[in-house]
């Protein structure tokens, strides 16, 4: 999507913009497709590169939920989520608990 495009670039409202309106109109108590939901995950990049910790947790643990409840606990994306929210220096999580 577009809005990691920006955040590449370093134009992080931007890109929160933009990931904002890739979700528009999804329904989160029905099914997403896997790349949608990892676009919650870019989202808690976009906040953690702006300073807001909680939300970036938040919003990758959102995307680490999802992902395990649509597609079980082998998808492929959910390790990628998993280290995503391992790299965050403030995010403190025992390995068995993702």
């Amino acid at each position: 999507n577009i809005g990691m495009v920006y955040y590449y670039k370093g134009e992080y409202e931007k890109s929160l913009g933009w990931c904002r309106r890739a979700l528009e109109g999804q329904d989160e108590s029905g099914h997403m497709p896997p790349d949608m939901i990892m676009v919650y995950c870019h989202m808690g990049l976009i906040c953690e590169a702006l300073g807001n910790h909680e939300r970036a947790v938040a919003l990758c643990q959102k995307a680490y939920d999802l992902m395990e409840a649509q597609f079980g606990p082998h998808h492929p994306y959910l390790s990628v989520i998993k280290e995503n929210l391992q790299e965050l220096p403030w995010f403190i999580v025992e390995s068995d608990e993702l």
